[in-house]
């Protein structure tokens, strides 16, 4: 059958995306009621969205290090982690931590087209703050719910 992703006999290509909201929308579909279903599926497009955006957004050879960096230093990733969340202020005092921030910001950079990654959420408020300046508060709100 061509259910499978991406199948090869498929005439029309399909986004997985578009994939996904055919099988949830499929009229008895065991999908729509699975409670994991949807949250498997968007980690999954947003796996495929990061590797993608990695790969066009720095030279290869600047990835492996990039991969090689933060496996190596796991652990001190970790403990990184634990330090700026007990002092968001702190500043790196070696030279690895110092790697490990560099290797934090490009990930930053790398992950701006995620859908919902913090960097996107970022820069989508940076979108609405520009729209807000530019073309003023909004006089009437309307808030829809399914």
């Amino acid at each position: 059958a061509l259910g499978a992703f991406f199948h090869e006999q498929r005439l029309v290509y399909l986004s997985m995306r578009q994939q996904l909201r055919n099988m949830v929308l499929m009229k008895g579909a065991p999908f729509a009621r699975d409670p994991h279903f949807a949250y498997v599926c968007f980690n999954a497009i947003q796996r495929n969205q990061t590797s993608t955006g990695a790969t066009f957004k720095i030279a290869e050879d600047r990835y492996a290090d990039f991969v090689d960096t933060l496996m190596e230093n796991k652990s001190l990733l970790e403990k990184l982690e634990e330090k700026y969340r007990a002092e968001p202020d702190a500043q790196p005092k070696s030279n690895t931590e110092r790697k490990l921030i560099t290797a934090i910001n490009q990930l930053r950079v790398m992950c701006k087209d995620v859908v919902g990654s913090n960097a996107s959420r970022t820069r989508m408020r940076g979108r609405v703050r520009a729209m807000l300046k530019s073309l003023g508060c909004p006089a009437l709100f309307v808030t829809l719910n399914p």
